[in-house]
Parts: C-alpha cells; structure tokens; sequence
C-alpha cells in the first residue's frame, strides 16, 4: 500500500474569530467524515442543489460549508457563543465566520484533500511498484 506524504501539510491551524483564538488539529478521516455529515443535515442533503442555484443560493452553500466545519473542527466556539448553531446566528455575524472559512480554514483543508488525491496516491504506487497503475485507481 502506498504511503501519502503528509510532510507539506500543517498539522494545525491558528484562526481568530472575533476575540477569540482557535488552534484546529489536522481532522482525523471520522471528523472529516462528520463535516459531510453535517453538511447533509444543514441542507437537508440538497447541498449539491444550491451550486446551480441564483447568487443567494450559491451563498447559502458557502455557510453550509463554513458551518458544518467550523462546527465540527472548533466545537469549543459554542463556549464563546449564545447559539446552539451557527446557522442560527444573524447573516452579518455569520460573516465574519465566512472570511475566516473562506481565507484560512478552506485553503487549508484544501490542501489537506490535495495531497490525499488519487493522482498522488496513484503516482505514489507507480513510482513504489516501479509499475504503471491501472487508471481505475
């Protein structure tokens, strides 16, 4: 089995909400599994709906994915909020959750799903079998 370098990845990220600060550890897969979850609950699985909807719509999907994942990677923001959800915070509150998610947290994930790729799992085993791999992988 091919080993994914996680060498390039920060294993944590430092974000400031408000007065506050919050250190996120790299998501083990069961968190990264509950963000999908929680994404589904918010929208009532019609998350993939809303990229083809009008402009507000398109919106409404960025704060499912800013909510889900700031909720599950940083359950202690409850501790500094009078919400039980950040969907049920005011949309010029949200906001400020947004950019953080948008400039800081997203780009990080990403790059976390970016080395997790099948391309580079799939150029990892070719390069350790010294073997083309199957484009089924």
């Amino acid at each position: 089995m091919a080993k994914v370098e996680s060498n390039d990845i920060k294993r944590s990220l430092k974000v400031t909400i408000g007065k506050n600060t919050y250190d996120i550890q790299l998501p083990n897969t069961g968190l990264l599994i509950d963000i999908e979850r929680r994404k589904a609950e918010i929208s009532g699985e019609r998350q993939s709906a809303m990229l083809k909807g009008s402009l507000f719509t398109q919106h409404a999907y960025m704060a499912v994915e800013c909510a889900a994942t700031i909720e599950t990677l940083i359950p202690e923001i409850f501790n500094d909020l009078t919400v039980d959800s950040l969907t049920k915070l005011d949309p010029f509150q949200f906001e400020e959750l947004l950019i953080v998610y948008r400039e800081q947290i997203f780009p990080w994930l990403l790059s976390i799903y970016k080395a997790l790729s099948a391309k580079k799992v799939k150029e990892k085993m070719m390069a350790i079998n010294n073997d083309p791999v199957q484009d089924s992988v």
